[in-house]
């Protein structure tokens, strides 16, 4: 027996720039099914999970690391079929990620060597015939969780990075069209917030291990960036809250900003924080002085006493973009400001859930389709929720 939605869903509508909300309203989107253990049947089959995506028919794809495949759940969440299984052959994956749909309803699924295209079946109305499969470009990253993006050129937008020698990364977008030659890299501008990709220490010549949590520390601010239908970068600090978008050549096109002053960190956060970094610098303190990739405020305990002015942002449908910001004194929920891409505020959404910053999630004002990660088990589940009807 399927779970039955909460209530009636709206198919998300791709009108580009259509207006459903007054400026400055707070918008309380409603949770319609789930995909999850004890929840739906299908929960106990997902592993983890690296990308969802929908089409016009209101169908989720959601893309497997663990299980290398791609499950496919009709607009009312009931399971439809899976698409892929491990192998290097047609059709099989061996970490399946990034999943995108393009303007003329193609799925596209990254893997560690190449991507998959699906094309549209009209008659069952879904994505799931093989259309092409292309070697991917060779300098880009496989594990990303971010969402593949693509110009109104139909040119796509591969995220990738490069280890520098400061222990950072250079953040970049490979551009091309798959099947053809790699066309140039677009370039994400640096911040000097940019965070220590890991912290790890070597315990013999030829092996280390890595410490997770120990390359920055908690509520510290970092860069946020994604890139648009225009092949431009937004990008920011999150220091102060301002984003500016950026052409291939560093000319800032327009800015997103909102004045709002910071949120300060809640007491309950900050002492449950700070016990939780000193527990994990006790359990490496017999040798955190050849710990690499710690910054000082990490070693200090020195932690913020305000919230990141953002934390997200992602280019979305209708070419708006959404800045996500941290929630209000810890709540369980999400929060994103809405901009057109002129850069006019136009209304903040809230999710009465917390999802993930990655995988990219799916954002409309009818229909929102992210990832959930439980931080006590580990495990991820796929979430939608429905905002109002247009006015």
């Amino acid at each position: 027996m399927f779970f039955t939605v909460l209530t009636a869903v709206a198919i998300l509508n791709r009108t580009p720039n259509q207006t459903l909300h007054s400026a400055g309203d707070t918008v309380l989107f409603r949770l319609v099914w789930e995909v999850a253990s004890n929840v739906h049947p299908a929960g106990d089959s997902l592993g983890e999970l690296s990308g969802v995506a929908v089409d016009s028919w209101g169908n989720v794809y959601v893309s497997d690391f663990s299980a290398a495949r791609i499950w496919l759940f009709d607009s009312r969440g009931r399971f439809v079929r899976s698409l892929g299984r491990q192998g290097q052959g047609p059709g099989e994956y061996r970490a399946p990620t990034g999943i995108a749909i393009d303007s003329s309803e193609r799925l596209y699924v990254r893997d560690t060597y190449r991507i998959t295209r699906y094309r549209p079946d009209p008659t069952v109305r879904r994505i799931d015939q093989i259309d092409q499969i292309f070697p991917g470009p060779p300098n880009a990253d496989w594990r990303s969780t971010r969402a593949t993006r693509f110009d109104r050129a139909g040119r796509m937008y591969y995220p990738g990075h490069k280890w520098l020698a400061d222990g950072t990364a250079l953040r970049f977008f490979v551009r091309f069209v798959p099947g053809h030659r790699e066309l140039d890299t677009v370039f994400v501008p640096r911040y000097s917030n940019e965070p220590q990709l890991t912290a790890h220490v070597r315990m013999t010549e030829r092996s280390g291990r890595m410490l997770p949590g120990l390359s920055i520390v908690p509520f510290a601010t970092r860069p946020a960036w994604d890139v648009t239908t225009n092949g431009s970068i937004i990008s920011g600090d999150a220091k102060t809250y301002l984003l500016r978008e950026s052409d291939t050549t560093g000319k800032i096109l327009r800015e997103y900003r909102r004045t709002t002053p910071l949120e300060k960190v809640s007491e309950r956060e900050f002492h449950e924080s700070t016990t939780a970094l000193e527990r994990r610098l006790d359990s490496v303190s017999a040798f955190i002085r050849n710990v690499r990739g710690m910054p000082p405020e990490v070693r200090d305990r020195r932690i913020p006493r305000t919230l990141p002015a953002y934390v997200a942002v992602y280019s979305s449908i209708g070419d708006s973009v959404w800045v996500r910001r941290w929630p209000s004194s810890g709540r369980k929920e999400t929060v994103f400001d809405v901009f057109e891409s002129s850069g006019r505020f136009v209304c903040t959404v809230v999710l009465p859930r917390a999802v993930a910053i990655e995988p990219s999630p799916v954002l409309s004002l009818r229909r929102v389709v992210a990832i959930a990660i439980d931080p006590e088990t580990g495990e991820h589940s796929v979430v939608v929720f429905d905002g109002p009807r247009a006015k």
